[in-house]
């Protein structure tokens, strides 16, 4: 279990992978920097998150699609074990990140 800080507030992130891996980590702190905590509520709402409705549980570190294909650019060399990781990362960017360099890789 790990935690990720982003403007004052805390979230646990939690992987299906326990090892700890540098390549991943740094992935995930590229997402956390480009973040807007602004933009959580927005996207949130969008995808509509709450109980009962389609996306429920899912959850935001606030950035845009933009910002995720810029990140995933930068780690288009990452290993399946690595992308492995990111997939099952609760983060919808961490996720659509890792799906976006699978897609760079095929």
């Amino acid at each position: 279990m790990e935690f990720l800080v982003l403007n004052g507030s805390v979230f646990r992130e939690m992987s299906k992978f326990e090892e700890k891996n540098e390549m991943v980590e740094k992935w995930r702190i590229a997402l956390v920097e480009q973040a807007d905590e602004n933009a959580v509520r927005t996207l949130s709402r969008f995808f509509k998150t709450g109980p009962g409705e389609y996306g429920e549980g899912d959850c935001f570190l606030g950035l845009t699609v933009p910002k995720v294909r810029a990140v995933s650019k930068i780690f288009s060399d990452a290993s399946m074990s690595d992308v492995g990781s990111m997939l099952s990362s609760r983060w919808h960017e961490c996720r659509l990140s890792g799906f976006l360099v699978l897609v760079e890789k095929f």
